[in-house]
């Protein structure tokens, strides 16, 4: 048996994470892609002091006590058959995800990415707060919902609130791999 481990618990302490000197002490700006979108919720739930901005980028929106699993059950399952039961989801997999994604894209994760445990896809994001107290904008990459219905909980409950900024991109999931001048306009656009 694994054990679940989500990333946002591997980042330690609150009193950890404060006395980080790497990092600013406030006005932090967080990116999440993808499952990043978990990771960033997680952190600004914890050091809520320190972060000005969430931004989602064609990210998971995860409510208190949610998992992957619980907000895209049927993207859960097919990495789950992909992966044959494999405790790791590789790099190569992310070809099926954006058609955009050349050969040279794939080997250049390939040989950089490590796999992400499948654990981490049913672990529920534990958050002390119904809503992040920064300011909240996600980039949608319209390519990844096309054809989708019903689109995910998440981006329906996301596109219902009315104070974050959303902006919609003409590209596939993969946006910083397959178009990065494209994604840096619209993360600058949102200063």
């Amino acid at each position: 048996m694994t054990a679940a481990v989500h990333p946002p618990d591997r980042l330690g302490s609150r009193r950890r994470l404060r006395k980080n000197a790497q990092l600013p002490q406030h006005g932090l700006v967080l990116v999440g892609h993808s499952y990043g979108g978990m990771v960033i919720a997680g952190v600004a739930d914890r050091v809520p002091e320190r972060v000005r901005r969430l931004v989602y980028l064609d990210a998971v929106i995860p409510a208190a006590g949610e998992s992957l699993a619980d907000i895209r059950p049927e993207f859960v399952a097919w990495v789950e058959g992909a992966r044959g039961g494999k405790e790791l989801l590789e790099a190569a997999t992310l070809q099926a995800i954006d058609a955009d994604l050349t050969e040279e894209a794939v080997r250049w994760v390939s040989a950089r990415a490590t796999g992400q445990p499948l654990a981490t896809l049913r672990q529920p994001l534990r958050l002390s707060r119904p809503q992040p107290a920064a300011e909240v904008a996600c980039v949608w990459c319209r390519r990844s919902w096309e054809g989708d219905e019903p689109l995910p909980v998440d981006v329906v409950r996301a596109r219902s609130e009315p104070t974050w900024t959303h902006v919609e991109l003409d590209a596939g999931h993969l946006v910083p791999l397959t178009k990065p001048p494209m994604l840096a306009d619209a993360l600058i656009g949102l200063h």
